[in-house]
C-alpha cells in the first residue's frame, strides 16, 4: 500500500470515517472464530491513529500494521475512485463552436 502526499487527507478521512462508523475497525485487531471482535486492541490501534503526526511515513506504518488485506483493498480502492473523479474535473472541457 501506498499513496502520495497529496491523497494524505483522503486516507486520514477514510480511517477517521472507519473508526467513527464501525466498531470493530481495524479487524485485523481481534478475530475470534475468524470473525471481527471488540477487544483491547481496537482501543490501542485508535490511540496510536490520533497520536500520528501526519506524515504520510507514519501513517502507512499504522496501516501496516492494524488495517486487514480487505481494508486496504477497500482504502485502495477509494483513492483511486478519488484521483479518477479528480482528473475528470481537472481535465479541460471540450466543446465545439460551430
Amino acid at each position: 500500500m501506498d499513496f502520495e502526499k497529496a491523497d494524505k487527507g483522503v486516507v486520514v478521512s477514510w480511517v477517521d470515517r472507519q473508526f467513527a462508523k464501525n466498531d470493530t475497525f481495524p479487524s485485523k485487531c481481534c478475530n475470534s472464530g475468524g470473525e471481527p471482535s471488540i477487544c483491547r486492541d481496537h482501543i490501542t490501534a485508535y490511540k496510536e491513529w490520533t497520536k500520528l503526526n501526519g506524515k504520510r511515513k507514519q501513517i502507512l506504518s499504522w496501516i501496516e500494521q492494524w488495517l486487514s488485506d480487505n481494508e486496504i483493498a477497500e482504502l485502495e480502492k477509494t483513492l483511486k475512485k478519488n484521483n479518477q473523479n479528480k482528473n475528470a474535473t481537472l481535465a479541460p472541457a471540450t466543446s465545439q463552436v460551430q
